[in-house]
């Protein structure tokens, strides 16, 4: 097989409408018989394709984008570094700034002590701005999770439980849909 990559992704695509046939097609290509899927959870499940369960999930679509390949090669831990990495680079390509990590979340949301740039609401009542405060903290948190960890690690000393990579996408999903509504607050741009 000279394209492995593209025999998989091919393979795992009709896999996931097969299954609600009772068949599959293995890993050597060939069509065999296996348990009929009866419902949407149970088809994403035989067929064993990660993208199929985001997307039965409602994975948000640009954190798909970024790690699209790593799904394909079945990688979970490449998939949940790239993934990870999703947030602050869509962070920066919707504000313009620079900067990774807290330094970058601090410069665009704000601290105890600095008024938000951005914010994924008002920030008008305490309500508000404790949500507000409480998404920034979250972000700090994921960076410091889920992409130093991976980024400072080699792939075979951490174990990426399918649960976990799961349960983390929809946390990533989410913060990435209220990235989709984030709103200027202010023209200032913090000097770097």
């Amino acid at each position: 097989m000279t394209q492995p990559n593209r025999f998989n992704d091919l393979r795992d695509r009709l896999n996931e409408f097969l299954v609600f046939y009772g068949y599959s097609i293995n890993e050597t290509g060939k069509l065999v018989t296996g348990k009929k899927a009866s419902t949407i959870e149970e088809g994403a499940a035989l067929a064993g394709r990660p993208q199929t369960e985001l997307k039965r999930r409602g994975c948000h679509s640009e954190l798909l984008r970024y790690c699209d390949e790593e799904l394909v090669n079945r990688s979970l831990f490449h998939a949940m570094s790239e993934a990870s990495k999703s947030i602050p680079a869509r962070v920066r390509a919707i504000t313009g700034l620079a900067g990774d990590g807290a330094t970058l979340y601090d410069g665009v949301f704000g601290t105890n002590r600095e008024r938000p740039i951005w914010s994924i609401n008002g920030h008008g009542s305490d309500s508000e701005i404790s949500a507000h405060r409480g998404f920034k903290n979250l972000l700090v948190g994921i960076h410091g999770h889920f992409r130093n960890p991976r980024a400072h690690s080699n792939r075979i000393l951490i174990d990426e439980e399918l649960a976990d990579f799961y349960d983390a996408f929809s946390l990533f999903s989410y913060v990435h849909r209220q990235l989709d509504a984030v709103k200027r607050l202010t023209s200032e741009v913090p000097t770097p």
